[in-house]
């Protein structure tokens, strides 16, 4: 669409005027922007792509609008790849020591966790299996759902708050129909290209669902997660996905699909590189303390010994290990010599016990008590200085008698 230059005129001095607006029409204004989620308190929460430009990728003349002018103000700098990088340097830099109560002395090193990372993508992903693992153990079998926005609305869940509200949208309705305990976890990417497009994992206890029940719990999760406008508009691309596990390999074979990193590069979206910094990209609900249900392969010590770690615990003793809380540089645990566990995790040589006390020699004689040499060095000294004093004013009066003889 091609503006008049009256109509230029009329945008730019619409957009200047946003700092002379009453904080009242700014709060006005902000309330009024379009929301993924039904709301009781906020009466404008259906979704409207044709007040929300953003989500219909298209050019046009916004209104005055303080929420706009937000987002540009709040947009990634250009140095977003340079401030990045320099986080990104100190990964793997820092380690904290452990030490059990039989000894035994343990290294761990501290990674970023960004998924865009380098330096500790594998070992952050392996290490998040290993913590969710003793929680898997615990169901006999597993329900995987899968909740998708439709690529259109996808602006919306830009922010981490967005996000948040979200998930906790789908963990209530979750437990409303029953499940009791469950773990979400975010992937943001597609696999297919490298377009923002969030969707949540959830892993539960989960049985073999009909296909007419199965039919009955989408439409009610639609219900309870998304708007009235988002279901008559987007019924057919709210997908809701579900699909049943019952050998732990299966379960294996999920839960590493469900922790892998899918925003793997940072040139894909700088912007969402800033935007992720501080956010938990998975949690949990519910009870985790059953008895395991099932144990892994014998040939897989590896994951069993690394889930071991991440609980904290020796991974042949199953003693508690206590972290220190003052990180060290990792330069110093490579030199003592460290043996490597793999992922990160390194046993430390013994500390050397201090040498045995000297043997007490049984030739000795003891002095007697009135012996000048069992005083103080200082006191010795004295006892000389006096000595020396009392030798001179004997020596003095001899002199002088032999000096009036002659």
């Amino acid at each position: 669409m091609i503006l008049e230059p009256t109509q230029w005129s009329i945008a730019l001095s619409a957009v200047a005027s946003q700092d002379r607006l009453s904080p009242a029409i700014k709060r006005h204004n902000c309330s009024r922007q379009p929301t993924l989620f039904p709301s009781i308190l906020n009466p404008y929460s259906a979704f409207d792509l044709e007040d929300y430009p953003v989500a219909r990728r298209e050019a046009r003349l916004l209104p005055p609008d303080p929420y706009y002018l937000d987002c540009i103000a709040h947009s990634c700098s250009t140095d977003t790849k340079r401030s990045w990088n320099e986080k990104t340097d100190f990964c793997q830099y820092w380690a904290v020591i452990g030490h059990c109560e039989n000894g035994h002395r343990f290294a761990r090193r501290l990674n970023c966790g960004r998924e865009h990372c380098d330096k500790c993508r594998e070992e952050t992903e392996a290490r998040r299996v290993a913590r969710w693992l003793p929680k898997v153990q615990q169901m006999s079998s597993m329900g995987y759902w899968n909740f998708t926005i439709p690529r259109e609305t996808a602006p919306l869940l830009r922010t981490n708050k967005s996000r948040k509200i979200f998930q906790k949208r789908v963990c209530v309705s979750l437990k409303k129909l029953g499940y009791q305990r469950g773990l979400p976890r975010w992937h943001f990417m597609g696999d297919k290209n490298h377009d923002y497009f969030p969707h949540l994992n959830v892993l539960v206890d989960g049985e073999w669902l009909e296909p007419e029940q199965l039919d009955r719990l989408k439409s009610e999760l639609r219900r309870m997660i998304f708007s009235e406008y988002l279901r008559k508009r987007y019924n057919d691309k709210l997908d809701i996905h579900y699909e049943y596990r019952d050998t732990p390999a299966k379960m294996m074979h999920t839960l590493r699909y469900c922790t892998k990193a899918t925003f793997t590069d940072i040139e894909w979206d700088e912007a969402l590189a800033s935007n992720l910094s501080g956010e938990r990209y998975s949690g949990w609900w519910g009870r985790w303390d059953a008895l395991p249900k099932w144990q892994l392969d014998p040939s897989d010590k590896k994951t069993a010994a690394l889930s071991m770690l991440e609980q904290g615990l020796h991974p042949v003793s199953g003693k508690p290990i206590r972290w220190h809380k003052k990180p060290i540089p990792f330069v110093l645990v490579l030199m003592e010599d460290p043996v490597s566990l793999g992922n990160g995790y390194y046993t430390l040589p013994p500390i050397r016990p201090p040498p045995p006390w000297a043997v007490t020699p049984t030739n000795l004689t003891e002095l007697p008590d009135g012996d000048y040499r069992k005083h103080p060095n200082a006191v010795k000294r004295l006892i000389e200085r006096a000595r020396n004093i009392n030798s001179l004013l004997n020596d003095v009066p001899s002199g002088c008698e032999e000096l009036d003889g002659e």
